[in-house]
């Protein structure tokens, strides 16, 4: 699929998790037209996956959800991605820890279920300190507070405030759960 994030085109695919990374970056990077030969997939020093090879080479990132992989791709920099499901917000959680009442409001309007708004925040969250580069390595949840979202063709988008200024998200329901990306 191709999602659209602050006007820069992200190509999603998923495979079962024991799927060869590398054929997922291709499948994505074909469908942004770009030729993904002759790239190496390394981490980073807090563990974060980039490519090496041509310059400048395209955005990646990866989660898992269950037995799915999920890869997003852009050939712009700062990219996050990440799946989360209502089932994983069950008693005991916490809650106050990690959201802000605020941002549990701003989502009322858009999901029903309260474990569905909190997996919907949590992907957006996790999709943004992966985009940072850090993950939660240097960034705690709670400092990243959704500020805006809507609505448009069947997904959401809007911001994210971080310690370093806004990021923009987009997500999508995908099987009961919700798909999140962020890009700088």
């Amino acid at each position: 699929m191709i999602l659209f994030c602050n006007g820069m085109r992200i190509a999603v695919h998923q495979a079962s998790v024991g799927t060869d990374r590398h054929a997922l970056i291709e499948a994505s990077c074909h469908d942004l037209t770009f030729d993904a030969q002759g790239f190496s997939l390394v981490r980073g020093k807090l563990g974060a996956p980039k490519l090496i090879g041509k310059t400048p080479p395209p955005a990646i990132s990866f989660t898992t959800s269950g037995e799915t992989l999920w890869c997003a791709v852009s050939l712009s920099r700062g990219l996050g991605i990440d799946v989360a499901c209502p089932e994983e917000f069950m008693q005991p959680y916490p809650v106050p820890r990690v959201f802000d009442p605020t941002e549990i409001k701003l989502t009322e309007t858009f999901v029903h279920d309260p474990l569905s708004r909190l997996a919907l925040l949590w992907s957006l969250k996790e999709a943004v300190a992966k985009a940072l580069g850090t993950g939660f390595n240097t960034v705690d949840p709670g400092e990243l507070t959704a500020t805006a979202l809507y609505e448009k063709d069947d997904k959401l988008s809007g911001t994210i405030a971080t310690p370093k200024g806004e990021l923009p998200i987009v997500a999508v329901p995908v099987n009961n759960c919700w798909l999140a990306l962020a890009q700088q």
